[in-house]
């Protein structure tokens, strides 16, 4: 059982710091959230259940929207910026 939460824990982490990096990047790019919505052919709701951390980012989706805002999956896996 105490493991379940330390692994739960770690992953907010990740899809807090990976949220606030998505939102930063769309800040220097100048993107509005409707229009990466738009790109990736999701709802302005999806997208934004996931730039809040209200609902982890998967991998393909992480991917995904890397590809959408032309940098690496890795740089929105960084410490938030």
């Amino acid at each position: 059982m105490l493991r379940r939460a330390v692994v739960s824990r770690s992953m907010t982490s990740t899809t807090k710091a990976a949220a606030a990096n998505i939102r930063a990047e769309l800040g220097r790019q100048d993107m509005s959230r409707a229009a990466l919505a738009r790109q990736l052919g999701v709802t302005e709701m999806w997208l934004s259940r996931r730039i809040n951390a209200h609902t982890p980012i998967t991998v393909d989706e992480l991917a995904m929207i890397a590809a959408a805002l032309d940098v690496t999956p890795v740089a929105l896996l960084g410490e938030a910026s």
